[in-house]
């Protein structure tokens, strides 16, 4: 069972759950069935997985006492996006249908949109190695386009454009989620918030300037560049280091795009503000005029062209960013051509070459050498804790089975088999709830006291760094291989539930045996 969604079946107010569909940091979204309006329905649990952990009773409790503030402040942030959601009606944007409080948890009710996210079309686009349908992803923007001339026109920038959020109805059409960092940007200046660093604005990165419908456009066309290129678009953090951005038109296979398509996306993602098209509405009436009815009727299917070979263009793309509880700065090393010359070896690596990052995550991690040893150590510890205490419950779980079969051979008919089943199905629960209480207790908060102090180190290594001016600039670029050898094994300790497929398959064994006369 696991130890932070809800468990299937489930009763919440009017509702059942049926399972938990995905987890950030601060919300869990199940998919439940409405018992009222018998339809099914997403629902949105307020849970900062980083403070606060789920208890026997199915209720949340703090960490650690103090943290109950930063709890009753997330729930206000969460109540205000449903209240935001609320006040909004359009299409291309999904609505609220019920927001309650239960189990000392918010949770506020969507509809279910069947039809999967734009992260999975392009997931599954690239699995297959062909491009997405040009005039499907056209007539996308377009509908998402026209969501956002109204969003805007109430005062609202989303903040936090992506492929993820960006789901299909069961018509096939956008439909634009999670509005956790929304705002209304109208006579407010920057304010930085969350949000995903690879699609970020500049002005929303840097905190300088004025945020607007123009900080959205920017999104958008980064996550339409990446969908029809299916390269990842530079970063924006290295872009303004150095704009190495490769236009959309020079990429393999793309000269074929719609003109107007191609030159909006890349006018949308200029770096300055006021070079974007200033209104969503400016962006979709360009692409309008620019599409004559026989080409809609006869666009060509962008489906089954090879995609290493435009793969190749893009792999002097560099990739960073990220979010979880603090700021992932993701990347990856330049691939260009070698030179003609032969270097010298004994030349200082350049700036931002492999050689030099190379160089600059061994010197961070000499520096951090006892921290970051802490952080492997607990988890080759964490790790084999959770074995031990998985194999005691499987001992246990092993005994309790063969008494729960002994004494039901020993009953002649089904009724009384029933009751013993039953019986038993409490302890076998019971048993569950114990040792996932102490891989709670002896694996997963211990693991929490330390994640703390390695996030810091990972995320921001710019503030825990006392080398040359040089040096701090490119320290982000070494974030993600931080974090991935040393943060998210410490993240990911105790989180995925004790294993109960032993216990799935004894239960229905035990049911069997009690229907048997």
């Amino acid at each position: 069972m696991d130890v932070v969604s809800l468990p299937p079946g489930t009763i919440i107010g009017n509702y059942k759950i049926l399972k938990a569909q995905g987890q950030g940091g601060f919300g869990i979204t199940y998919i439940a069935w409405d018992r009222v309006l018998e339809r099914n329905v997403a629902m949105k649990e307020c849970f900062p997985a980083t403070i606060f952990r789920r208890t026997e009773a199915g209720g949340l409790a703090p960490l650690r006492p103090e943290l109950e503030d930063m709890y009753a402040a997330a729930m206000a942030d969460m109540r205000r996006e449903a209240m935001m959601l609320a006040k909004l009606s359009h299409p291309g944007i999904v609505p609220v249908y019920d927001v309650f409080e239960a189990r000392g948890s918010l949770f506020y009710v969507m509809p279910w949109l069947g039809g999967g996210s734009l992260a999975e079309v392009m997931e599954e686009a690239q699995a297959e190695e062909r491009m997405v349908d040009a005039g499907k992803a056209q007539d996308w923007l377009l509908l998402i386009l026209d969501a956002l001339v109204y969003l805007h026109g109430q005062g609202v920038i989303h903040r936090d454009l992506k492929p993820a959020n960006i789901m299909f109805n069961v018509e096939g059409n956008p439909v634009l989620i999670d509005f956790g960092s929304a705002r209304q940007y109208v006579e407010h200046s920057v304010s930085q918030g969350e949000f995903s660093w690879r699609y970020a604005a500049p002005e929303h990165i840097s905190g300088k300037g004025q945020l607007g419908p123009w900080t959205d456009l920017y999104s958008l066309a980064t996550t339409w560049y990446e969908l029809l290129s299916g390269c990842d678009a530079e970063d924006t953090v290295r872009r303004l280091q150095k704009d190495e951005l490769i236009p959309l038109h020079k990429l393999e296979g793309m000269n074929l795009l719609p003109g107007a398509l191609v030159d909006s996306i890349m006018r949308n993602m200029e770096l300055k503000p006021e070079a974007r098209c200033e209104t969503a509405a400016q962006w979709r009436d360009w692409l309008r005029a620019s599409i004559e009815p026989r080409s809609l009727r006869r666009r060509k299917r962008w489906v089954g062209i090879p995609y290493r070979g435009w793969l190749l263009a893009c792999s002097c793309v560099m990739l960073m960013g990220g979010i979880g509880l603090g700021l992932v700065l993701k990347t990856s090393h330049d691939d260009a051509a070698p030179p003609t010359d032969q270097p010298d070896k004994s030349a200082t690596p350049a700036p931002g070459s492999p050689e030099f990052l190379e160089k600059l995550y061994k010197d961070y991690c000499a520096v951090h050498a006892e921290a970051l040893s802490e952080a492997r150590q607990a988890e080759a510890l964490y790790e084999r804790k959770s074995a031990e205490i998985v194999a005691e419950y499987e001992v246990e779980l092993e005994a309790l089975g063969k008494q729960a079969k002994d004494a039901m051979r020993k009953l002649a008919t089904a009724s009384d088999k029933k009751v013993v089943y039953l019986d038993y199905l409490n302890r076998l629960q019971m048993l569950e709830h114990k040792y996932e209480q102490r891989l709670m207790e002896e694996v997963a908060e211990p693991a929490m006291e330390l994640l703390p102090r390695i996030q810091n180190l990972c995320y921001e290594p710019a503030r825990h760094y006392a080398g040359s001016m040089e040096e701090m600039v490119y320290l982000p670029r070494i974030s993600d291989r931080l974090t991935k050898e040393f943060l998210r094994p410490i993240s990911g300790i105790g989180l995925a539930g004790m294993p109960n497929e032993a216990m799935k398959a004894l239960v229905k064994e035990l049911q069997a045996m009690s229907k048997t006369p």
